[in-house]
């Protein structure tokens, strides 16, 4: 994927997921809200079709993925 690392306006319930997304993530549960609103601006959604390989075993992470269905 090709996606921006600069900051992506959000509508009201895309915000609302990524916030409660990342509050049940662990390597985002020490953040207080300040930090996760900072946090979320970075996140994009990017939508795939079912069955769409986004990543591979092995592959080497350079974004971090929230699943949403």
């Amino acid at each position: 994927a090709n996606l921006s690392k600069t900051p992506e306006e959000k509508s009201a319930e895309e915000q609302h997921f990524l916030q409660q997304s990342i509050r049940k993530t662990i390597p985002f549960r020490a953040l207080d809200a300040d930090q996760i609103e900072e946090i979320i601006e970075y996140f994009q959604f990017y939508p795939v079709k079912s069955g769409e390989i986004i990543m591979k075993e092995k592959d080497e992470g350079d974004y971090f993925y929230l699943i949403q269905t």
